[in-house]
C-alpha cells in the first residue's frame, strides 16, 4: 500500500466529511480526504492510481452507483447506505459485489469505515494477485495449445469458430482470418453434411444407434464416452492465390466434445473444442499397404514372411498352391523346421549359416511339395532389419523353375550335339583344304615359268587363307567365331614360305582391339588379306607391317601399313585390287589404299 491514501467522499453531507477527517486523525491514519457529488471530479489517470478509495453514500437509486462502480473498475468503492435502502443495497451488490455498511444515526458506523477500507483494499489485492495467478496460467496453457503441431479448436454452438492455433497455419490459413467464419469453409463440401450436428441429426431422426454407432461430429455436444472420437474427414487447404483447393489434400482425425459452463441452476452450452490431426501420411501409408497387400496377394511369385524364430506368420495364395499346403496346417508352423523336410539337405545348410549371419541367401533347389511332389525351385531369403538395428522378420520367395531347368538341360545336350558336329565338320573342312592345296601345290611345281603360274600361286593363296580360318575357328559358340590374332600369327609365315621368303626377315607388328569375328567375315577377310600381304611382302619386298583393327558407331576396320608407297597402284595389279574389293563388299564394307603406305578394310561390327 502507498503511504498515503486518498479517500474520495461522495456525498452531499459535509458533516460526514468532517466525522470521517476527524476519525482518521483519531488513529493516525495517512488520509487525504476529498468531499465531491454526485460524481468525482478527478482526471482518469490520477483515478486510476491504486492508492484511490471510494466511500459512496448511496442515494435512493443504485444507479449512479453503479455507474461510478463501472467507470473506475480499478479503484476499490465502499458505499454508505441509510435504513430503508435495502432493496437498493440489494441490487447494487447482487451487480457489482461491491462492500457496504449501514449509516446509523448515532454515527458510530464512522470508527468501522478505516477497518472496512483496509478490507475493501486486501480484497482488491487478493483479486489482483488471483488476476495475475490467472493470466500466467492462461499464458502458459495458451503457450502450450499454440506448441501443439494438431489443431486446437473451438467453435460457438452455431458452427463459428471463436479460437484456433497456430497449427492452421500448415492447411494454408491464418487463425486471424478463421475466427467468425463457420466450420464447414476448412472442409471438403461433400464432408459437410457427414460430420455437421444440423444436417446429419436431421437425417437420423428416430434412428437408435448406441454409442458405437453413433455418428461423428465436428461440431460436437456430447461429453464423456459419446463424444467424437476418431473422425476421419477430408480438409480443405488454402491455395497459393488464395483460392480454396476443392481437391484432397490432408485428412483429419477430429476429436471434438461439447463445452458448458455450470451454475446452480443450470448447464449453459458455449460451443465446441477439439482438435485436428494430422493423419495424411498414415492414410497414404495405409493405401500404399492396401495397394502392396493386393500385389503380393495376386503375385505369381510365392511369398512366406516369418518372425526372427522361424515362425510363419503370412503365406500368400500362390506360396500356398506352390508347395501343395493348407493354411491352417502351414501358418504358425516354424519354417526352419519345415526346410529339414521339403528341401535339399545342402540348400537347408546354406540357408542355415545366411539367416544365422543375418545375410541373404538366393539359389536353385529341388524342394517337395506337401503331397511328396518335387519341384525344381528358385529361391531367395532376406532379413528384414527393424529400426534398432535387429532382425524383425525373414522374407523367402520362391519361383517354379522346372521348366527353365529341363529347356536348360535340352539346350546344353542340343549345343553339345551342334559341337560335336561343328567339330567333325571342321576337322573334314581342314583335310579337304590340305587336299586341294597339296593338288594345287603339285599342279604348280609342274607349270613353273608357264604363264599360268601366277594364276595358281593366287589361287593357292586363297585356300591357303580359308584353310587358316578354319584353324582358327572357335568351336562350340553362337555364332562360330575365328580367331584373328591366331590367323594372322598363321598367316605371315605362310605367305614367306610360299614365296620363298624366311619368315624371320618379316617383322609383323598386330595391335588388334577386335579379336574375333563371325566365320561368314572371317572367310572373304582372309582372302582379301591374303591378297595383299603376298604382294607386299612377294612384289614389294616389305619386310616390316603394321597391323591394327578398331571399331566405330556401326563400322569395323583393318588396316596394314608399311610406310612406303602404294604397292597396288600398279596397273599389274589390278586383278588384286578387282579380288580385295570384291571380298570388301561380301562383307558389307569398302577397300581404301594410299602411299603412307595404308591398305583399310571395312566391314560391318560384330557383337
Amino acid at each position: 500500500m502507498m503511504d498515503r491514501l486518498s479517500v474520495f467522499l461522495i456525498t452531499q453531507d459535509p458533516v460526514l466529511l468532517d466525522d470521517f477527517r476527524a476519525c482518521a486523525a483519531q488513529r493516525s491514519l495517512a488520509y487525504d480526504v476529498e468531499r465531491h457529488w454526485p460524481h468525482p471530479q478527478i482526471a482518469r489517470d490520477e483515478a486510476e492510481r491504486r492508492s484511490i478509495v471510494f466511500l459512496v453514500e448511496l442515494a435512493d437509486s443504485a444507479a449512479n452507483t453503479i455507474d461510478l462502480i463501472r467507470s473506475y473498475p480499478n479503484n476499490p468503492t465502499l458505499v454508505i447506505a441509510r435504513h430503508g435502502s435495502e432493496d437498493a443495497v440489494c441490487a447494487l451488490h447482487a451487480e457489482t459485489g461491491c462492500e457496504f455498511v449501514i449509516r446509523d444515526e448515532a454515527g458510530r458506523f464512522i470508527s468501522l469505515l478505516p477497518t472496512l477500507i483496509r478490507k475493501v483494499l486486501r480484497e482488491r489485492d487478493r483479486e489482483e494477485t488471483a488476476g495475475d495467478m490467472l493470466r500466467s496460467s492462461e499464458h502458459r496453457y495458451e503457450e502450450l495449445i499454440q506448441a501443439i503441431p494438431d489443431v486446437v479448436y473451438k467453435i460457438d454452438p452455431s458452427g463459428h469458430f471463436l479460437f484456433v492455433n497456430e497449427a492452421v497455419r500448415a492447411l494454408g490459413y491464418t487463425p486471424d482470418e478463421l475466427i467468425g467464419r463457420h466450420f464447414s469453409e476448412i472442409l471438403v463440401a461433400e464432408e459437410v453434411p457427414r460430420v455437421s450436428r444440423n444436417q446429419m441429426l436431421s437425417r437420423m431422426r428416430g434412428v437408435i444407434t448406441g454409442p458405437q454407432s453413433a455418428p461423428g461430429l465436428f461440431d460436437e455436444r456430447r461429453t464423456g464416452e459419446r463424444r467424437t472420437k476418431g473422425l476421419e474427414v477430408r480438409l480443405r487447404t488454402k491455395g497459393s492465390g488464395g483460392d480454396l483447393v476443392g481437391s484432397v489434400s490432408a485428412f483429419g482425425e477430429i476429436a471434438a466434445t461439447g463445452h458448458y459452463h455450470a451454475d446452480i441452476q443450470r448447464r449453459f452450452f458455449t460451443g465446441t473444442v477439439g482438435i485436428i490431426r494430422d493423419i495424411t501420411p498414415r492414410k497414404r501409408a495405409e493405401r500404399m499397404l492396401q495397394r502392396l497387400s493386393i500385389a503380393v496377394e495376386q503375385s505369381r511369385a510365392a511369398i512366406c514372411i516369418t518372425e526372427p524364430d522361424g515362425t510363419v506368420v503370412y503365406a500368400n495364395p500362390h506360396f500356398l498352391r506352390l508347395n501343395r499346403f493348407r493354411p491352417e496346417e502351414f501358418i504358425g508352423q516354424n519354417m526352419f523346421v519345415l526346410m529339414q523336410d521339403y528341401v535339399q539337405e545342402e540348400t537347408v545348410e546354406e540357408i542355415t549359416r545366411a539367416i544365422n549371419s543375418e545375410t541373404v541367401w538366393e539359389g536353385d533347389t529341388i524342394v517337395w511339395r506337401g503331397d511328396g511332389e518335387s519341384y525344381w525351385s528358385w529361391m531367395k531369403v532376406f532379413p528384414i532389419v527393424g529400426g534398432s538395428g535387429d532382425v524383425s522378420d525373414f522374407v523367402f520367395f520362391q519361383e517354379d523353375i522346372t521348366d527353365r531347368k529341363q529347356s536348360e538341360t535340352f539346350l546344353r545336350e542340343r549345343v553339345r550335339d551342334q559341337d560335336d558336329l561343328l567339330r567333325d565338320m571342321n576337322e573334314q573342312t581342314k583335310n579337304c583344304l590340305e587336299v586341294i592345296e597339296g593338288l594345287i601345290s603339285l599342279r604348280a611345281a609342274g607349270l613353273r615359268g608357264t604363264p599360268t603360274e601366277p594364276e595358281l600361286d593366287g589361287i593357292l593363296g586363297q585356300v591357303r587363307a580359308v584353310s587358316a580360318v578354319m584353324r582358327g575357328l572357335l568351336v562350340g559358340s553362337t555364332p562360330p567365331l575365328v580367331n584373328l590374332d591366331e590367323f594372322f600369327q598363321l598367316e605371315f609365315p605362310q605367305v614367306c614360305r610360299a614365296l620363298n621368303v624366311p619368315p624371320e626377315e618379316v617383322t609383323a607388328e598386330i595391335d588388334l582391339s577386335i579379336t574375333r569375328v563371325p566365320a561368314q567375315l572371317a572367310v572373304p577377310l582372309a582372302v582379301a588379306v591374303d591378297q595383299i600381304v603376298t604382294v607386299l611382302i612377294g612384289v614389294g619386298r616389305v619386310r616390316y607391317l603394321q597391323v591394327e583393327s578398331g571399331s566405330d558407331n556401326d563400322e569395323s576396320w583393318i588396316t596394314i601399313a608399311h610406310g612406303g608407297h602404294d604397292h597396288l597402284s600398279t596397273p599389274d595389279h589390278a586383278l588384286v585390287i578387282r579380288i580385295v574389293e570384291a571380298m570388301a563388299v561380301r562383307m558389307d564394307g569398302t577397300f581404301t589404299h594410299r602411299d603412307g603406305a595404308t591398305y583399310r578394310l571395312t566391314f560391318q561390327s560384330t557383337p
